[in-house]
């Protein structure tokens, strides 16, 4: 069905909540700590490859809703060449989803860490090189209704595809509730690239310049049921000499059903 391109909805709130959240391992999180620093992956990396497909279909039934001249240059502007690289770091409005734990957090093993929202944007590219954007939180938006309006709000002024589509996914990934911190940059030659499950992925080092204030929560998975009280001292240790200038962060045990990460 063709989304009507006039339709009674009002754009997505672009306001984050306090504290968002990041899945991630136990590796990860000493990583995060001891480094001071957050790396923001290249979009072309992202799990859910399905998205960008997403995206350029909603975009090309939106422009065939248009239709003459304002359609084919929607057209065009989804074929054009990417300008720009764009580096992302996916975070979710949910301390303690299941399908989280599952995909990143190490099958219910690892940690959800939760960062101040406000510092978040504080962040910044270790190159440090003015060609490099500063970070922006955007929210992914699932509901068509609000997809819809995105598009009417940013289409006039859109100049890269992949601005959009990140913020475009299939309604049935609404649970993940996720926001993505983005930088943009047209010079690659800082870039870093790490090992992962599907190859080699390109990311950004952006560094943390307060540690202490960044860190709101962590929570440990559903797999780690059996073993919180080995784990306490060993996250009381981490905290203390990396993030001790602040208050120890809430620490808080995962009631999702999973048993023993599986």
């Amino acid at each position: 069905m063709t989304p009507d391109p006039n339709p009674d909805t009002t754009p997505p709130r672009d306001d984050p909540p306090p504290v968002l959240y990041h899945y991630t391992t136990w590796k990860g999180l000493i990583g995060i700590l001891t480094s001071k620093e957050i790396w923001a992956s290249h979009h072309a990396a992202l799990n859910d490859r399905e998205e960008t497909t997403y995206a350029r279909n909603l975009l090309r039934e939106y422009a065939r809703g248009l239709g003459g001249t304002p359609g084919l240059q929607i057209l065009k502007r989804i074929k054009g060449k990417a300008s720009k690289h764009v580096m992302v770091a996916s975070f979710s409005e949910e301390n303690d989803l299941l399908s989280q734990w599952r995909a990143y957090g190490d099958r219910g093993c690892g940690v959800s860490v939760g960062f101040r929202s406000e510092e978040l944007r504080r962040l910044r590219a270790k190159a440090d090189k003015e060609s490099i954007s500063s970070p922006d939180l955007r929210r992914v938006v699932y509901a068509p209704g609000e997809q819809i309006a995105l598009l009417r709000q940013t289409l006039p002024k859109l100049t890269e595809f992949a601005d959009l589509a990140l913020r475009l996914k299939n309604p049935h990934f609404y649970e993940e509730r996720e926001w993505r911190l983005v930088v943009t940059t047209r010079d690659a030659s800082h870039f870093e690239v790490r090992e992962s499950q599907f190859g080699l992925v390109a990311y950004l080092k952006l560094r943390i310049p307060g540690l202490s204030e960044l860190i709101e929560s962590i929570t440990m998975g559903p797999g780690c049921h059996d073993h919180h009280h080995e784990l306490t001292p060993g996250i009381k240790t981490l905290l203390a000499k990396h993030a001790r200038k602040a208050p120890s962060p809430r620490r808080f045990f995962s009631q999702a059903p999973l048993k023993g990460g599986v």
